[in-house]
């Protein structure tokens, strides 16, 4: 999957703390919250064996898929598409800014 997902989104969201440190006080507490929560969401699904629910073949949310230390879930994947990850994504180089 080329760069580590993992990694990428620990880079990303530190660049996302360190704008906070830059921005208004309400603002900076918003985009605080919200990395302290994506954080949260990582360490529940970052490369730890998990099950996570899964549709079934008629749409229900009543499975459960099995996913092991070395793979990375759709809520991982989710989460970094939402800060802009795509497929074969590039190890960002020094002086990249998030946006």
């Amino acid at each position: 999957m080329g760069v580590d997902i993992v990694s990428w989104l620990d880079w990303v969201i530190s660049e996302r703390e360190d704008a906070a440190a830059k921005a208004q006080e309400s603002e900076a507490s918003v985009i605080m919250r919200r990395c302290v929560a994506d954080r949260m969401i990582i360490d529940l699904h970052g490369y730890r064996a998990h099950s996570c629910p899964t549709y079934d073949c008629d749409g229900d949310l009543s499975e459960h898929a099995r996913f092991y230390d070395h793979e990375v879930c759709p809520v991982v994947q989710q989460l970094a598409n939402g800060y802009g990850w795509t497929a074969g994504q590039t190890p960002p180089i020094e002086g990249d800014r998030v946006t």
